[in-house]
């Protein structure tokens, strides 16, 4: 199938690209909801994953653009939400801005399928069918409903491979752009909190939550998220603490990720 994945973190661009590649679709990224809208009016797509957050036009604004130029011509394109806001509520607002179908993030191989699966059956790669969902799974639980983690980082090798489709190459390449990225988007936080810049803590932080979302890394995500939600409220109180936590959180994931590179593949 052509896909086309807005979304503008590099590291969840390459992410689903190698998925959707694998699986035997042409996917083509777009990193706002501007040039998601632009691309639909020049080539035919048979689905999109649109990511809600994203900068010069969000997820929602560009679907509805889009539903507008459909008016008319006889089509209707299903889009896909992707967002790490797993409430009713934003469930419902995408849904009620033309979206199809939902995918919380961090975005896993059995969501991705599960969600083609439903939308467009009669196009899903043997591959990408093989590759989930797995009904035996208990459902993603909704984070607030999650107790309060420990300070530290712990992850379980096991959840990580299989977060990246049980693919040994993928997942070790994944680590290698993951240690090369994270040192730059922390200092994009730690700037946002020096400067008291509520916006750019916000957009910072949710892009490292999101990686960190990948790897399976809970509480290092959670701790990402409180200071994502922090420039949300313009409440910057508690911020250099939970840098400082978040710092030492995700060294603490590098040094876990790294081992699991040197002891290879399970």
């Amino acid at each position: 199938m052509d896909i086309l994945v807005a979304e503008d973190t590099p590291f969840n661009q390459k992410f689903i690209t190698r998925l959707l590649t694998k699986w035997g679709h042409r996917p083509v990224v777009v990193e706002n909801g501007l040039l998601a809208l632009d691309r639909i009016t020049k080539q035919d797509f048979d689905v999109v994953f649109m990511d809600v957050q994203m900068p010069e036009m969000d997820g929602l604004a560009a679907t509805r653009a889009i539903r507008d130029y459909e008016t008319g011509a006889d089509r209707h394109i299903p889009i896909i939400a992707m967002t790490a806001h797993a409430m009713k509520e934003d469930r419902e607002r995408c849904i009620q801005a033309g979206m199809d179908d939902y995918v919380s993030k961090p975005i896993s191989p059995d969501k991705l399928v599960q969600s083609l699966q439903a939308l467009l059956p009669h196009k899903l790669t043997t591959a990408a069918a093989a590759s989930g969902p797995d009904t035996d799974k208990p459902a993603d639980s909704p984070a607030t409903s999650e107790p309060e983690p420990e300070p530290a980082e712990t992850i379980a090798p096991g959840a990580v491979l299989e977060a990246f489709d049980n693919d040994w190459e993928f997942l070790t390449s994944s680590i290698e752009l993951f240690i090369s990225e994270y040192p730059g988007m922390l200092q994009g936080i730690q700037q946002a909190v020096d400067e008291g810049n509520n916006n750019d803590l916000e957009r910072s932080a949710h892009a490292l939550k999101g990686m960190l979302g990948n790897f399976r890394a809970k509480t290092a995500a959670k701790t990402a998220l409180s200071l994502e939600r922090m420039g949300r409220e313009g409440n910057l109180t508690s911020a250099l603490r939970e840098m400082e936590q978040l710092e030492s959180q995700v060294r603490q994931l590098e040094t876990q990720l790294s081992q699991m590179v040197k002891e290879g593949s399970p």
